[in-house]
C-alpha cells in the first residue's frame, strides 16, 4: 500500500510506498522541514521548540526501524508520480558496513567560517564510522564531501538544500522518533546523470478544487442512481447532467445520462400506449352499446370482447358482454351472423399463415361485410395486404438486380467496362451484400483501370497519326477508344476532326450508325440524356434523317415528360393504393391506369394495375356466382387468371363456375 501526504512547509505532494499506520515525524526531502503525520495522513508542522529540542545521537545508538533510506527527489513527487520507498532497513546486526573511498579520491572542499555554522560538525575517522546503509541517489559526477556527523537537527534542512542546489541529488525522508537518532550521510557515488524532472504538480488550490469537484460528483452520482431506482427519471437526469458539467470526462455520468434518457423515452412511450388503449377501449365500449341498442347482438359481442381485451378488470365491460351474449343466444339470426363471421375469420387466418394472401384478403373482407368495422378483421386484412406489398417490392427488387447483373456481364464481355461498373454498382445498391455483384464490380474496376491506361496510349497515338496526316489510322484508333469509352470527349473530338478531314461519306455513315446504336441502347436503359446526345450527333452528320429526328424528339419528350409528370404520378399512386386497400378495385384500376399513362415504364404502377384488375375480376366473379350468373362468373374468373396466371384461388373458382354453368345447361 502507498501513502500520499503533503509537506505543510512547502506544500509539496509526496507519495510513499509504505502506508502510515501510526503517528510519525518526517522530514521533507525538498525543503528539509520537519513535520508530524497522524495515522490518517494529515500533516502538521513541528513546533520550533520541539524541533530544536530533538537531540542528536550517534548513528550507532539510533534505532534501525526509525530510519528510511534515501529517496531520489529528482523525480516527481506529485500524486500521479511513482516514487516508492525501499522496504524497511535491516536490523543493526544485518547492516553491512559501507566502505569508504580512499582519502586521495576526495577533492578538498572549503568549509564555511565557524561564525556561519549553526551547529557543531565533527569529522569521523574511517575506524570510528559504522554508518547505516544508505541507498545513494543517481547524481552527476561532482566534487564530493567526506562523511560527517550532524549534531543538530536544524542543519539537516540546510545541508539537504545545499546538496539539492549543488548536485541535484536526492534527499531523504526520515522517521524521527522521540530519541531523534543521528543521521549519517554517506558520500554519493559518481553515477550517470539523473533523469530530467517531470512537470510540476498542480498547485494546492487546483488540487483542492479537483478533490472538491470529485466529491461532489460522487454525491451526485449516488443521488442520480437513487432517483433512477425510484423511477424519478427527471431528477436522475438532472443529477447526472450536473455531475457531467463538473467533470466532463466522467464515464459514469455519461452512462447515467444515457440510462435516464432511455427510461424517460420508455416512460413516454408507455404513456402514449396507455392513452391509445384507453381511447380504443372507449370506442369499443361505445360501439358495443350502440350495437346492443340496435339489436345487432353479434357486433355488440365482438365490440365488448375487444374492449375487455384492452381492460380485462373493468366490471362494466363484463356486465355489458354478458348481456350481449344472452341477447345473442336468444336471437338466431344474429347468432348465425356471428358464426359466419367467425368462419370467414378462421379461413382467412389459415390462408394468412399459409401465405395465400389474396385468399386471406378475400375472407377478411367477407368477415367485414358481416360485421363492418371489426378491428380484428381490419388488422388481419392490413397484414395480408402488407405481405403482398412486401412480396411485390421484393420481386421488383429481384428483377432490377438480375437486370443490372446481366447488363454488367454483357457490358464487361463487350469491353464497355465503365458501363459494367455502373451496372454492378446499381446491383449493389439493391443488394449490398451480394458476393457476385461485389466480385463483378471488383473485376470491372480493374479492367476499367487497365482500359483507361490503354485508352490514353491509343489517344496519344491517334492524335499523332492525325497530325502527320495518317487519317485512316487516326480514325481507327479513335474508334477503338470510343468502343470502350463511348462518351470520351477527346476521342469524340478527334473522330469528328478525322471525319471532317476525310470528307468520306462512308466514314460518316459508320459514325451515324454508331451514334444511332448508342442512342437506341441508351433509350432501352432509360438514359434519355445520353440518347438525346447521340441522336443529336447522328443528326449533325445527316440533318434530314427522320429516324434520328424522331429519336431525338422521343428522348427529349421522356426527359421533359417524366420530370413534369412525377408529382401528379406520386399523388395518383397514393390514391390508387388507398382505393385498393379498401377493396374499391374499380376505382383502383382507374387510378393505376392514370398513373401508367403519366409514367408508362414504372414497375410499381404496372404491378398495382395488374393486382387491381385481378381483385376487380374476382369480385365480379363472386358477385355473379351469388346471383347465379355462372357464365358471367366464368368470364370474370378467366380474366382474373389472365392477370395472375396460375393463381390457385381463381383456378378453383373458375372450375366451380364452369361446373355450375354446365349443370345449369
Amino acid at each position: 500500500m502507498t501513502a500520499r501526504i503533503t509537506c505543510p512547509n512547502c506544500q509539496r505532494h509526496l507519495k510513499l510506498a509504505q502506508a502510515i499506520t501510526k503517528p510519525r515525524r518526517l522530514q521533507c526531502p525538498r525543503c528539509g522541514g520537519r513535520f508530524k503525520v497522524d495515522a490518517k495522513g494529515i500533516s502538521t508542522p513541528l513546533p520550533a521548540a520541539e524541533t530544536a529540542a530533538a537531540p542528536v545521537v550517534p548513528a550507532a545508538t539510533a534505532k534501525p526501524e526509525a530510519l528510511y533510506p534515501v529517496v531520489d527527489i529528482t523525480q516527481s513527487f506529485d500524486f500521479e508520480g511513482n516514487i516508492e520507498l525501499p522496504p524497511e532497513p535491516p536490523t543493526a546486526e544485518e547492516k553491512p558496513v559501507v566502505a569508504r573511498k580512499p582519502a586521495k579520491e576526495k577533492p578538498a572542499v572549503a568549509r564555511k567560517p565557524a561564525a556561519e555554522e549553526k551547529t557543531e560538525v565533527a569529522e569521523t575517522t574511517p575506524a570510528e564510522e559504522k554508518p547505516a546503509e544508505v541507498a545513494p541517489a543517481p547524481v552527476p559526477e561532482v566534487p564530493t564531501v567526506g562523511p560527517k556527523l550532524i549534531r543538530r537537527p536544524v542543519l539537516v534542512a540546510s545541508l539537504a538544500a545545499l546538496v539539492l542546489t549543488a548536485a541535484g541529488v536526492a534527499g531523504a525522508i526520515y522517521a524521527v522518533s522521540p530519541g531523534a537518532p543521528e543521521v549519517a550521510l554517506e558520500e554519493p557515488q559518481p553515477t550517470q546523470p539523473a533523469a530530467p524532472p517531470t512537470p510540476a504538480a498542480p498547485s494546492p488550490a487546483k488540487q483542492a478544487d479537483l478533490e472538491k469537484r470529485q466529491a461532489e460528483v460522487t454525491r451526485l452520482l449516488i443521488e442520480g442512481n437513487t432517483a433512477l431506482a425510484e423511477r424519478k427519471f427527471d431528477d436522475a437526469l438532472q443529477a447526472y447532467h450536473t455531475a457531467q458539467k463538473l467533470l466532463p470526462e466522467n464515464v459514469e455520468a455519461a452512462k447515467g445520462i444515457a440510462a435516464a434518457k432511455e427510461a424517460l423515452d420508455a416512460q413516454a412511450q408507455a404513456k402514449l400506449d396507455a392513452e391509445k388503449a384507453k381511447a380504443e377501449f372507449g370506442r369499443f365500449l361505445n360501439e358495443g352499446k350502440s350495437a346492443l341498442a340496435e339489436k345487432q347482438f353479434a357486433l355488440a359481442v365482438r365490440a365488448f370482447e375487444q374492449a375487455r381485451q384492452l381492460n380485462p378488470g373493468d366490471a362494466d365491460v363484463g356486465k355489458w358482454l354478458e348481456d350481449a351474449r344472452k341477447a345473442l343466444a336468444e336471437d338466431q339470426d344474429e347468432k348465425a351472423k356471428l358464426a359466419v363471421y367467425e368462419q370467414h375469420l378462421n379461413i382467412g387466418r389459415a390462408a394468412l399463415a399459409a401465405q395465400r394472401y389474396p385468399e386471406a384478403i378475400r375472407e377478411f373482407t367477407a368477415a367485414l361485410q358481416v360485421l363492418p368495422g371489426d378491428a380484428d378483421a381490419l388488422q388481419l386484412r392490413r397484414q395480408a395486404e402488407n405481405r403482398i406489398a412486401q412480396m411485390q417490392n421484393a420481386e421488383a427488387k429481384k428483377e432490377d438486380f438480375i437486370k443490372a447483373m446481366q447488363l454488367g456481364q454483357t457490358a464487361g464481355k463487350a469491353g464497355n467496362f465503365a458501363e459494367a461498373v455502373q451496372a454492378f454498382e446499381t446491383a449493389l445498391k439493391i443488394f449490398p451484400d451480394d458476393k457476385d455483384a461485389k466480385q463483378g464490380l471488383s473485376l470491372a474496376n480493374k479492367a476499367l483501370a487497365q482500359a483507361q491506361t490503354q485508352a490514353n496510349g491509343l489517344l496519344a497515338q491517334a492524335n499523332a497519326a492525325l497530325q502527320f496526316g495518317r487519317v485512316e489510322e487516326a480514325n481507327r484508333l479513335f474508334n477503338e477508344v470510343l468502343r470502350v469509352f463511348p462518351n470520351h470527349e477527346g476521342a469524340q473530338k478527334g473522330l469528328r476532326a478525322t471525319e471532317q478531314f476525310m470528307g468520306n461519306v462512308g466514314t460518316a455513315q459508320q459514325a451515324y450508325f454508331r451514334y444511332m446504336n448508342q442512342a437506341v441502347t441508351a433509350m432501352q436503359f432509360k438514359r434519355y440524356d445520353e440518347a438525346a446526345r447521340n441522336y443529336a450527333e447522328a443528326l449533325r452528320l445527316f440533318p434530314n434523317d427522320r429516324a434520328a429526328a424522331q429519336g431525338l424528339r422521343d428522348a427529349r419528350q421522356y426527359l421533359e415528360g417524366e420530370g413534369k409528370n412525377r408529382p401528379q404520378f406520386e399523388k395518383t399512386m397514393q390514391a390508387a393504393q388507398a382505393a385498393y386497400k379498401t377493396g374499391a378495385f374499380r376505382e383502383a384500376v382507374r387510378l393505376y391506369q392514370e398513373a401508367v399513362a403519366l409514367i408508362p415504364d414504372d414497375a410499381n404502377a404496372q404491378n398495382g394495375l395488374r393486382l387491381s384488375r385481378y381483385g376487380l375480376f374476382m369480385a365480379d366473379g363472386e358477385a355473379a356466382m351469388k346471383a347465379l350468373r355462372f357464365v358471367e362468373a366464368v368470364r370474370a374468373f378467366e380474366n382474373a387468371l389472365r392477370e395472375i396466371p396460375g393463381d390457385p384461388i381463381a383456378g378453383r373458382s373458375l372450375a366451380q363456375a364452369r361446373a355450375l354453368a354446365q349443370g345449369k345447361k
